[in-house]
C-alpha cells in the first residue's frame, strides 16, 4: 500500500488538478556514490532507520521525515506511518536479493525474499520497482510508480533514490525524487 507520504503528495497533486513535480538533488554533504555497483559483492549490514533523508518533515510529526529501510525491502514504502520500531538492524545480501532483519540483541524476526519487486543489474546497483493503484472518485484514479535504487556510498553507506511518478485522473500526472541514505551498522 501506499506510504502516508506519498499519499499526501498524490491527494495533493488531485486537489491541484496539474501537473506536479517534487525533485530533490542529490544532498551535497552526503559522500558521493560508487563509481563501480557490483551489488553482486554486497552483504553488509545497516541501520534500519534513518532520518538521513530529502523526505518532508513534518513540523508536528517529524518521524514522517524518516525511512525504514525494512518496509522499503518488503513493499517499496518509507514505512514512517506504520514501522513498530522492532527491527533494529538489515542486513542486505545483494547477489541473492536476500534481506534477513535483526530485532535489538541480534535475534533473527524474519528473511525478505526480494525477487518479486527487486533485481541486481551489475553495475546498475540494486533496483525495485512498485506500482499501485489509489482508488478515486468516479473515474479519477492514480496510478503510482515507484522505482527505487539502492546504490553503494563511498564510506559503505547505502542511497536510496526513489523516482515516483503519479498518472491518471489529473492533466499531466506528477513526479517526485527523494534521497534516503542508511549508515553500516557498527560503525
Amino acid at each position: 500500500m501506499l506510504s502516508g507520504i506519498r499519499a499526501i503528495l498524490g491527494v495533493s497533486i488531485l486537489f491541484v488538478g496539474c501537473a506536479a513535480v517534487n525533485v530533490s538533488p542529490y544532498p551535497a554533504d552526503w559522500p558521493p556514490v560508487s563509481e563501480s555497483q557490483l551489488c553482486e559483492q554486497w552483504e553488509r549490514t545497516y541501520v534500519n532507520r534513518t532520518s538521513l533523508t530529502t523526505l518532508w518533515k513534518s513540523p508536528k510529526n517529524p518521524d514522517l521525515g524518516s525511512a525504514y529501510l525494512s518496509r522499503l525491502l518488503a513493499d517499496g514504502t518509507t514505512g514512517s506511518d506504520l514501522h513498530d520500531g522492532t527491527v533494529r538492524y538489515v542486513t542486505l545480501n545483494a547477489s541473492s536479493l536476500v534481506a534477513t532483519l535483526y530485532e535489538e540483541g541480534g535475534q533473527v524476526i524474519s528473511t525478505l525474499e526480494m525477487r518479486r519487486n527487486w533485481s541486481c543489474s551489475g553495475n546498475s546497483g540494486v533496483v525495485g520497482v512498485f506500482s499501485a493503484d489509489a482508488p478515486g472518485e468516479g473515474s479519477i484514479g492514480l496510478r503510482v510508480r515507484s522505482t527505487l535504487t539502492i546504490s553503494l556510498a563511498n564510506d559503505g553507506s547505502i542511497v536510496v533514490h526513489d523516482r515516483t511518478e503519479f498518472h491518471g485522473g489529473i492533466p499531466g500526472g506528477g513526479r517526485s525524487e527523494t534521497w534516503m541514505r542508511f549508515l553500516e551498522w557498527g560503525r
